[in-house]
């Protein structure tokens, strides 16, 4: 069985104000704290819809009573005057919205992007697949994409349940990603 992390933080569209206004819910880990000024798309029945997330510039805030980014105060902002308009470029509640973020390259040594874990588990189950097809093993492999990985160790009871069917691997890999940050964290010691 080889098993993959398949999930991709996102928000839902929560509540449109009758300005045009969209305010969200999380879903899955997303980071309200660097919402402010990036990127969405908002997937709909009538296709991306772009937008980015709004909070008042520094020279109209207030440094003594600056409050810090939370659900109640970050919207998005999609160019609407209302939430009619807002609603016939085909926005509504419960629409799922991601971050816009290409792939980069960083010191021509790594990659950084958007659900870059889930990608390259994804590849790397597919390329096992070929790979054992083009040699022509004669064995059986299970292989498994788990959400949610990030909300705990629900890929351990994915792989508990698909085992307890008939399947019982002798051998269970995990494509999992670390993330640089703690890397970078545990090297300064901060």
């Amino acid at each position: 069985m080889i098993e993959a992390h398949a999930d991709e933080i996102s928000w839902f569209v929560n509540y449109i104000t009758d300005e045009g206004y969209i305010y969200v819910r999380r879903n899955g880990g997303s980071d309200h704290q660097i919402a402010p000024s990036m990127r969405v798309n908002i997937q709909t029945d009538k296709g991306i819809v772009k937008g980015v997330f709004g909070w008042p510039a520094i020279h109209v805030r207030d440094a003594a009573r600056e409050e810090t980014p939370s659900l109640k105060n970050i919207f998005v902002d999609i160019g609407a005057a209302n939430k009619k308009e807002v609603e016939e470029m085909g926005v509504h509640v419960g629409c799922v919205m991601t971050f816009e973020a290409d792939l980069i390259e960083l010191n021509k040594n790594f990659l950084v992007g958007r659900a870059l874990d889930n990608r390259m588990g994804g590849f790397m189950i597919a390329e096992v697949a070929r790979r054992l097809k083009e040699n022509k093993k004669k064995t059986s492999v299970w292989s498994l994409c788990c959400e949610r990985c990030t909300g705990g160790d629900r890929t351990s009871r994915c792989r508990n349940d698909l085992t307890s069917f008939e399947t019982r691997p002798r051998n269970c890999y995990r494509c999992y990603s670390r993330h640089a940050v703690a890397d970078v964290q545990q090297e300064r010691k901060w």
